[in-house]
C-alpha cells in the first residue's frame, strides 16, 4: 500500500520500477498467505484432494534455494542447498511440496542472525523423501517445540510472520502419509526433518 500510495502522489518518481516490484512483491506475499490459510483449513477437514504427480526434487530444490536467495543476501547469512547423488523424482503434490519447503526455509532464515548459516539437504532414508532444513539460529526450548505445531502460534524469540509455517508443514507431510520433527536447543540452533514416502520412480512417472 505504501509504494502504491507513494506512485500516486508521485507519477514520476525515478525509483518507479522498484516499488512497482515492491508492491507486486507484497501481493504474492499475501496471496501466498491465503492459499495456505485456505489449503490448511481444507487439509484438516481432509477436503483437500492431493494431486500426486512426478516431482524432480533436484529442480526443486534449486528452485526454492534461488527464490529465497535475495533475502539470505540481504540477511548476511549464508545459505547452502544440497541433495543426496539418488535423489530424483518422487510423487508428490508438487504445490504443496513447495510451499512446505519455502516456509522452512523462511522460518530458518528469519530466526538467524546475520553471519549465521542455513543448510538444506534431500536425501532418501527408509523408503521416505527426507527434506532436512538446519540453521545456527536462536533455537526453541524442548518445551515449546509442541507449540509450533498449532496454527498462529509464535515464540517470543521472534514476532515475525503468522505463525503459519511449520502448522503448514506439518499438514502437508501428513497429507502425503509421511510426518515432520524439530529438534533444538536454545542457542544452538534448530533442525528440522520432514518425511514423505518415497514412491519407485517408476510409479512416479505413470
Amino acid at each position: 500500500i505504501s509504494s502504491l500510495s507513494r506512485l500516486e502522489e508521485h507519477p514520476e518518481d525515478l525509483s518507479r520500477s522498484a516499488l512497482i516490484r515492491t508492491a507486486i512483491r507484497s501481493c504474492r506475499q499475501d496471496l501466498d498467505l491465503m492459499n495456505q490459510l485456505m489449503e490448511a483449513d481444507r487439509m484438516e477437514e481432509n477436503a483437500l484432494e492431493i494431486v500426486k504427480r512426478p516431482v524432480y526434487v533436484p529442480e526443486l530444490l534449486r528452485s526454492c534455494a534461488e527464490e529465497i536467495s535475495a533475502t539470505t543476501f540481504a540477511r548476511n547469512i549464508v545459505f547452502s542447498s544440497s541433495h543426496a547423488p539418488e535423489v530424483d523424482i518422487v510423487a508428490a503434490d508438487e504445490g504443496l511440496l513447495r510451499r512446505a519447503l519455502m516456509n522452512l526455509q523462511h522460518n530458518a532464515v528469519k530466526n538467524t542472525k546475520p553471519g549465521g548459516q542455513v543448510e538444506v539437504h534431500v536425501e532418501t532414508s527408509d523408503g521416505f523423501l527426507v527434506i532436512s532444513v538446519y540453521d545456527t539460529g536462536v533455537g526453541i526450548a524442548s518445551e515449546n517445540i509442541k507449540e509450533l505445531y498449532h496454527r498462529f502460534s509464535r515464540l517470543s524469540t521472534t514476532r515475525e510472520g503468522w505463525g503459519l509455517g511449520l502448522y503448514f508443514c506439518k499438514l502437508v507431510a501428513e497429507a502425503h502419509g509421511g510426518k515432520i520433527e524439530v529438534k533444538s536447543q536454545p542457542g544452538l540452533g534448530t533442525s528440522v526433518r520432514l518425511a514423505i514416502p518415497l514412491e519407485t520412480t517408476a510409479a512416479a512417472r505413470r
